[in-house]
């Protein structure tokens, strides 16, 4: 499976596209769209060199998905876990509950526990980064998008989900999943939620 241009897309915002090698937060050299491999001050780049390594940095990501992951995915919930190993790293993710949770068959989990990578080392100390957050909130929402859309029952709302195309609801929660930071925001796909 290979990311879609939804994924590149979601990716390519949370990362940015800076030009000029740089210190991210957590002091790691960093250029283009978040590559961090032999990057060294001074370095300079093109949008094209940019989106070059980009692309091979995807296919290690996706290959680390094919080798990592033991059920079936579909293409958002691909995309989402994409994202996250490309912020967290393939070690991080191989060790995560949100992998467990996920080649347990335990989806709604798995996005859970995505979100609590939501953390840097900035000078020594872990602290919640808000952007991180946001990256996050953006992913767990994507992973949970169902591909089919899932149709009502005429009669009314039980409340519970079944296969696309049967009689089906889902809750508000699922259409929108919110995350509250440290601070008690609440952060859903769309932004900062006022109370």
């Amino acid at each position: 499976m290979k990311t879609s241009e939804n994924g590149v897309a979601l990716l390519k915002r949370h990362e940015g596209l800076e030009l000029e090698a740089y210190q991210d937060i957590a002091s790691i050299w960093t250029i283009g769209y978040g590559h961090t491999a032999d990057v060294a001050a001074g370095d300079v780049l093109t949008e094209e060199g940019a989106t070059s390594l980009l692309s091979r940095d995807l296919a290690s990501r996706e290959d680390a998905i094919a080798r990592l992951v033991t059920v079936s995915l579909n293409q958002n919930e691909f995309d989402a876990l994409v994202s996250l190993i490309y912020n967290i790293g393939i070690d991080a993710f191989r060790g995560s509950t949100a992998r467990r949770r996920l080649n347990a068959g335990d989806r709604i989990g798995a996005a859970e526990a995505m979100t609590w990578w939501n953390k840097a080392t900035v000078n020594g100390v872990l602290r919640e980064v808000t952007g991180l957050t946001r990256r996050r909130v953006a992913e767990r929402a994507l992973f949970l998008t169902p591909i089919e859309r899932l149709s009502f029952d005429e009669c009314g709302d039980t409340g519970r989900v079944t296969t696309p195309g049967k009689s089906a609801t889902i809750s508000e929660r699922t259409i929108n999943p919110t995350v509250t930071d440290a601070g008690g925001k609440k952060w859903s796909l769309f932004g900062w939620m006022p109370r």
